[in-house]
Protein backbone atom coordinates (compact mmCIF):
# COMPACT_ATOMS: atom_id res chain seq x y z
CA UNK A 1 0.00 0.00 0.00
CA UNK A 2 1.31 3.36 -0.73
CA UNK A 3 0.87 6.23 0.47
CA UNK A 4 0.80 9.77 -1.11
CA UNK A 5 1.41 13.17 0.31
CA UNK A 6 -1.51 15.34 0.74
CA UNK A 7 -1.34 18.27 -1.96
CA UNK A 8 -1.89 22.04 -1.75
CA UNK A 9 -2.91 23.67 -4.76
CA UNK A 10 -4.79 26.53 -3.32
CA UNK A 11 -2.79 29.74 -1.71
CA UNK A 12 -3.14 29.51 2.24
CA UNK A 13 -3.34 32.70 4.53
CA UNK A 14 -2.81 31.64 8.13
CA UNK A 15 -3.51 34.46 10.80
CA UNK A 16 -1.68 32.98 13.62
CA UNK A 17 -2.90 35.10 16.18
CA UNK A 18 0.50 34.19 18.15
CA UNK A 19 -0.15 30.79 18.05
CA UNK A 20 2.03 28.10 16.34
CA UNK A 21 1.82 26.80 12.85
CA UNK A 22 3.14 23.45 11.92
CA UNK A 23 3.24 22.34 8.15
CA UNK A 24 4.60 18.48 7.89
CA UNK A 25 5.44 16.37 4.91
CA UNK A 26 2.48 18.32 2.34
CA UNK A 27 3.45 18.69 -1.42
CA UNK A 28 2.87 22.71 -1.96
CA UNK A 29 2.30 22.89 -6.15
CA UNK A 30 0.03 25.02 -8.55
CA UNK A 31 -1.81 27.66 -6.66
CA UNK A 32 0.03 26.26 -3.33
CA UNK A 33 1.17 29.35 -1.75
CA UNK A 34 1.41 30.23 2.13
CA UNK A 35 1.22 33.38 3.66
CA UNK A 36 1.77 33.48 7.83
CA UNK A 37 0.85 36.18 10.18
CA UNK A 38 1.38 36.94 13.36
CA UNK A 39 2.93 33.08 14.24
CA UNK A 40 4.65 32.68 17.55
CA UNK A 41 6.46 29.83 16.11
CA UNK A 42 6.28 28.50 12.50
CA UNK A 43 7.59 24.69 11.57
CA UNK A 44 7.99 23.71 8.02
CA UNK A 45 9.50 20.13 7.74
CA UNK A 46 9.49 17.19 5.19
CA UNK A 47 7.81 19.07 2.20
CA UNK A 48 7.68 19.62 -0.82
CA UNK A 49 7.61 22.72 -3.08
CA UNK A 50 7.20 22.01 -6.79
CA UNK A 51 5.42 23.11 -9.78
CA UNK A 52 3.71 26.38 -8.93
CA UNK A 53 1.86 28.76 -10.88
CA UNK A 54 4.49 31.45 -11.67
CA UNK A 55 2.56 33.38 -14.21
CA UNK A 56 0.31 35.82 -11.43
CA UNK A 57 3.35 38.82 -10.63
CA UNK A 58 6.83 40.26 -11.65
CA UNK A 59 7.92 38.66 -8.04
CA UNK A 60 6.22 35.78 -6.50
CA UNK A 61 6.96 34.38 -3.55
CA UNK A 62 6.04 30.89 -1.91
CA UNK A 63 6.43 31.25 1.23
CA UNK A 64 5.95 35.05 3.44
CA UNK A 65 5.87 34.96 7.04
CA UNK A 66 4.76 39.08 8.34
CA UNK A 67 4.55 40.36 11.93
CA UNK A 68 4.88 42.26 14.18
CA UNK A 69 6.07 39.87 16.69
CA UNK A 70 9.10 37.59 16.55
CA UNK A 71 8.93 34.23 15.37
CA UNK A 72 10.67 31.22 15.76
CA UNK A 73 10.92 29.57 12.29
CA UNK A 74 12.38 26.15 11.28
CA UNK A 75 12.11 25.18 7.69
CA UNK A 76 14.30 21.50 7.74
CA UNK A 77 14.41 18.61 5.46
CA UNK A 78 12.48 19.72 2.64
CA UNK A 79 12.73 19.59 -1.10
CA UNK A 80 12.15 22.62 -3.20
CA UNK A 81 12.10 21.74 -7.11
CA UNK A 82 11.77 23.84 -10.50
CA UNK A 83 8.99 25.93 -10.90
CA UNK A 84 9.08 26.88 -14.47
CA UNK A 85 6.29 28.56 -16.03
CA UNK A 86 5.66 29.81 -19.54
CA UNK A 87 5.89 33.37 -18.94
CA UNK A 88 9.04 33.15 -16.07
CA UNK A 89 9.45 31.00 -12.95
CA UNK A 90 9.53 31.32 -9.27
CA UNK A 91 11.30 34.50 -8.02
CA UNK A 92 12.08 34.07 -4.69
CA UNK A 93 11.20 31.05 -2.21
CA UNK A 94 11.28 32.40 1.52
CA UNK A 95 10.13 36.08 2.15
CA UNK A 96 10.69 36.07 5.81
CA UNK A 97 9.54 39.98 6.59
CA UNK A 98 9.28 39.16 10.34
CA UNK A 99 12.12 39.30 12.96
CA UNK A 100 12.88 36.11 13.60
CA UNK A 101 13.63 34.38 17.21
CA UNK A 102 16.91 33.17 18.32
CA UNK A 103 17.29 29.45 17.59
CA UNK A 104 15.69 29.51 14.61
CA UNK A 105 16.56 27.33 11.85
CA UNK A 106 16.75 26.64 7.56
CA UNK A 107 18.65 23.09 7.77
CA UNK A 108 19.18 20.10 5.62
CA UNK A 109 17.06 21.36 3.06
CA UNK A 110 17.23 20.88 -1.04
CA UNK A 111 16.99 23.80 -3.27
CA UNK A 112 17.12 22.56 -7.10
CA UNK A 113 18.64 25.02 -9.45
CA UNK A 114 15.37 25.91 -11.11
CA UNK A 115 13.59 26.08 -7.75
CA UNK A 116 13.77 30.37 -8.48
CA UNK A 117 15.24 33.25 -10.73
CA UNK A 118 16.60 34.87 -7.57
CA UNK A 119 16.69 34.27 -3.77
CA UNK A 120 15.94 30.90 -2.43
CA UNK A 121 16.50 32.35 1.23
CA UNK A 122 15.74 36.17 2.37
CA UNK A 123 15.62 36.89 6.01
CA UNK A 124 15.02 40.55 6.67
CA UNK A 125 15.78 40.92 10.85
CA UNK A 126 16.30 38.74 13.70
CA UNK A 127 15.79 39.81 17.75
CA UNK A 128 19.39 41.47 19.20
CA UNK A 129 21.84 38.73 19.62
CA UNK A 130 19.42 35.85 18.08
CA UNK A 131 21.53 32.87 16.82
CA UNK A 132 19.99 31.73 13.52
CA UNK A 133 21.13 28.18 12.03
CA UNK A 134 21.28 27.87 8.38
CA UNK A 135 23.46 25.23 7.78
CA UNK A 136 23.34 21.45 6.03
CA UNK A 137 21.64 22.99 2.92
CA UNK A 138 22.12 21.94 -0.66
CA UNK A 139 22.02 24.25 -3.30
CA UNK A 140 22.20 22.99 -6.73
CA UNK A 141 23.15 26.96 -7.87
CA UNK A 142 25.10 29.01 -5.60
CA UNK A 143 24.01 32.37 -6.92
CA UNK A 144 20.63 31.91 -5.56
CA UNK A 145 21.31 30.99 -1.77
CA UNK A 146 20.25 33.81 0.29
CA UNK A 147 19.63 37.56 0.82
CA UNK A 148 20.12 39.37 4.53
CA UNK A 149 18.71 42.02 4.73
Amino acid sequence: MSTMSTKITEKMVIDAANGSIVLNGLDFTKNGYVEIHNADSVVIKNCRVYGLNCEDAAKNYWMKVIGDIPVKLSIVRSFFGANPGKNGKLYNLLELNAKLKGDSMISSNWFTADCCTHNSINIYGAEEDAVIYVNNNHFADMAKQMRIG
